[in-house]
């Protein structure tokens, strides 16, 4: 047999709460007139109904000791007192009137306990004792008559399976909706209900094998065993399995098979799947909460607060260059302009061979011994100048967008028809971080602007990554700008805006 794997969650008292109803035994009355035990990981109870109209309930819950719904003391979870209750309720639970009634008052508690605790237990002991011995000197006064109630048939297996607390959630829903006002229950030992026999009840079989000739009229309940149903043999009711298995051998069955330890594990699946479905509802519904447009803006603000910051930083490293390497930026610029498709090759090569580049050098230098102080030059100044040629690369480019910009007449851009290499840096650097700008500013909209928020990212990202491809390539095309790769002159349509320094240098000799 598989054991029953369920973690232990919440533990069902009432999983094998039956009430034991008997006829009185022979011998000595008690005056029990039924019983109820439960048992969980969190309690312990007893409760008996006397004759007379007297009750008595003795519960172990939480920590603390109620006798009669009144708390008389505390106890600790696993000690021996807690112990030597839980093994009186196990052997009390398939017993009846007499054996019942002398079970509990022959119950004596654990010897040696701290003082609090053997109080506590000198009062349960007296409880019992004083509730049950009034009941023997009141003798019925004519036999009750049988009720028909739980046949109980073998005890240990069952004592065991109220100590299971791993076992208790499956079994409050194998016993719901079962009638228990009509149950057989055997455990630990194998039943075989003969051919002409008829059981007009539920049956729970624990630790044990079933065989079924005859007919059930009930439900069946197999807890870690077998049940076999024969030829010529009849259930009219459904069929429960906790760790048990069904084999049909050509009998008939009524009802449905339920296996419990699916339907418990489903049933944990489905809770968790509520929980998560709650969770995104909740996250949903928090999306539209009275702050929420405050934070998109605000979101947005930060965003445009930050491309601007990288903005002028860029301005600031372009004047720099434009004060110190004009002629070199201006010579990249033209190579993007007017070779891009080849600068883009150029550049994607660039790009992917920069790491095997920087590898092999370094193994050059390692393999000779001059070369192994330069090593210490190589490995981070590499790096640096691939960082470098970028930056001057989409410098050049945003130059080269400016130069464009400048010579086109765009309604609304004649400020930048500037003939100055700064207005030229600017206007391309401003067509750069535009999509970013705009992006930042429609999802201050809020989510429904989401996908346009992201169309305009996403151009941004291109147009850099384009950017500094391009210009990385017309780096490596004009070898950092010391080389024209195309006849040195502006273009055409600038030279009403920019006259060529040569010229004005051979104007003023």
């Amino acid at each position: 047999m598989r054991s029953f794997s369920r973690s232990r969650r919440t533990l069902l008292a009432a999983a094998l709460c039956l009430p034991l109803t008997a006829a009185p035994a022979s011998g000595q009355d008690y005056g029990i007139l039924s019983s109820q035990i439960a048992v969980s990981g969190r309690e312990a109870a007893l409760q008996l109904e006397l004759r007379g109209g007297r009750s008595l309930e003795i519960a172990f819950r939480d920590g603390e000791v109620r006798i009669d719904g009144a708390s008389v003391g505390r106890y600790g979870v696993g000690d021996k007192l807690e112990r030597s209750w839980r093994e009186l309720l196990g052997r009390a639970v398939s017993l009846d009137d007499g054996p019942l009634g002398r079970a509990l008052v022959s119950w004596s508690p654990p010897a040696e306990l701290p003082g609090e605790l053997a109080t506590l237990a000198g009062r349960i002991d007296a409880t019992l004792e004083s509730a049950l011995a009034a009941r023997t000197l009141e003798a019925p006064a004519t036999p009750a008559a049988p009720q028909e109630g739980v046949v109980v048939e073998g005890g240990d297996a069952l004592r065991r399976l109220l100590r299971d607390a791993a076992r208790l959630p499956g079994m409050a829903s194998a016993l719901e909706d079962l009638d228990l006002n009509r149950v057989r229950l055997y455990s630990d030992q194998d039943v075989v209900i003969d051919r002409d026999e008829a059981v007009d009840a539920a049956v729970v079989m624990v630790d044990g094998d079933l065989d079924v000739h005859g007919t059930i009229r009930g439900d069946v309940l197999i807890v870690d065993g077998e049940l076999r149903l024969h030829d010529g043999g009849r259930i009219e009711g459904d069929v429960r399995l906790v760790d048990g298995t069904l084999e049909r051998l050509g009998g008939e069955l009524l009802g449905s098979v339920r296996d419990i330890e699916q339907e418990v594990e489903q049933a944990v699946r489905d809770a968790d799947v509520e929980r998560i479905v709650e969770r995104a509802v909740k996250r949903s519904t928090d999306r539209f909460d009275a702050f929420r447009p405050f934070r998109y803006i605000g979101r947005g603000l930060a965003g445009i607060l930050q491309t601007l910051a990288v903005f002028a930083v860029l301005a600031v490293i372009g004047g720099a260059v434009v004060f110190f390497a004009r002629d070199k930026l201006e010579t990249v610029a033209d190579t993007a302009r007017r070779a891009t498709g080849r600068a883009a090759g150029v550049g994607l090569a660039g790009a992917f061979l920069l790491i095997p580049a920087c590898v092999l050098g370094v193994i050059v230098l390692a393999v000779s011994i001059i070369g192994i102080p330069l090593l210490l030059v190589w490995i981070p100044l590499f790096p640096l100048a691939a960082v470098a040629a970028a930056a001057l690369g989409y410098l050049g480019v945003a130059h080269a967008i400016g130069e464009f910009v400048a010579s086109h007449r765009f309604e609304g851009w004649e400020w930048m028809r500037r003939s100055n290499s700064h207005y030229y840096m600017l206007s391309g650097l401003a067509v750069l971080i535009a999509p970013f700008l705009a992006a930042y500013a429609v999802g201050m909209g809020g989510p429904w602007f989401g996908f346009l928020r992201g169309l305009l990212l996403f151009l941004g990202i291109l147009a850099t990554f384009a950017a500094v491809v391009v210009g990385l390539g017309a780096v490596l095309l004009s070898r950092a700008g010391t080389t024209r790769a195309f006849a040195p002159g502006r273009p055409a349509e600038l030279a009403d805006t920019e006259p060529d320094l040569a010229d004005v240098e051979g104007t003023d000799a």
